[in-house]
């Protein structure tokens, strides 16, 4: 039997808590996106390089470095981690078959989660508040300082990527390269830096969004926090992992489907989980049927 909520206050404040946690999935899923557009690599190791940009950061602000800096630091490291993939793995691996591709990720991403554990242990940590630990009240909603600073830093964050990837050079190069290699090769596009570019500017999407998640689930684990982070791969489906707008809007479901089931089945594990399979199957019908169609953007 499904319980009833307490009031109209507690929905609406799970609508704007959702809204928050949907707004990282979809910055998540939009850096799977860049990847794939430009070099046809689904990333499965976007989780994982969530997981260490939240690690990053918590160790950094632990020792004392001011919240701009940290950010600035991890943004950079993914940026780095992301040009070295794109040299090593996504550059040699350019004409290799979708299967290949997504095998190789899947070894980025355990590489990855070892590494997670090495460096900063299997022990869960508290995440600091980038702004305040504070919660603001208004109409009966009650929401987190911080989770409407993530929610307008995600906010932002699409909208420069966005603009970068449908009105910049850099983006004109990465759709020319995504249709045919060769021909942008051609044209006098240097295909290779254009892979690297994409592998860096998602990577380090991937270790931005990690910071934000920090603050939304409180406290972080690398294993839970990577599996949580993988879930943004099911918003992606509904562009078809080929629209930033798709990938946006998935993730803003995703979000508040996760949070109402969790408010809907209190002490159940697992409903978060759930609703997102439901979710991606009811994608994948709708596409199959051709009732779901989202242009790319």
């Amino acid at each position: 039997m499904i319980p009833v909520a307490a009031s109209v206050s507690t929905y609406a404040t799970d609508a704007v808590l959702g809204l928050i946690q949907g707004a990282v999935y979809g910055l998540l899923a939009m850096g799977v996106v860049v990847i794939y557009r430009t070099t046809r690599t689904l990333n499965l190791a976007q989780g994982g390089m969530a997981t260490l940009g939240a690690f990053t950061y918590i160790a950094l602000r632990e020792r004392g470095v001011p919240t701009p800096v940290a950010v600035v630091a991890v943004v950079a490291i993914g940026a780095a981690a992301g040009l070295g993939i794109g040299q090593l793995i996504g550059w040699p691996l350019r004409r290799a078959n979708a299967t290949v591709k997504l095998v190789s990720s899947l070894g980025v991403l355990l590489v990855v989660q070892s590494l997670v554990g090495i460096i900063f242990g299997n022990v869960p940590r508290s995440a600091p508040p980038l702004v305040s630990p504070d919660s603001i009240t208004a109409l009966g909603i009650t929401v987190p300082v911080d989770g409407l600073v993530v929610l307008a830093v995600a906010a932002a964050s699409a909208a420069l990527l966005h603009r970068l990837l449908t009105s910049t050079r850099l983006g004109l190069h990465m759709r020319a390269v995504a249709a045919d290699p060769e021909v942008a090769a051609l044209q006098g596009v240097n295909v290779r830096l254009v892979t690297a570019g994409s592998w860096m500017l998602g990577v380090a999407i991937a270790l931005g969004g990690g910071i934000l998640l920090g603050p939304v689930l409180r406290t972080v684990a690398p294993f839970l926090l990577t599996l949580i982070a993988l879930q943004a791969l099911g918003a992606t489906l509904l562009g078809r992992i080929d629209s930033l707008s798709g990938a946006l809007a998935g993730g803003l479901i995703l979000g508040e489907l996760v949070t109402f089931a969790q408010e809907l089945f209190p002490g159940t594990q697992g409903t978060g989980d759930i609703a997102v399979f439901l979710f991606i199957l009811a994608v994948l019908l709708l596409q199959r049927r051709g009732g779901l169609v989202v242009e790319r953007a």
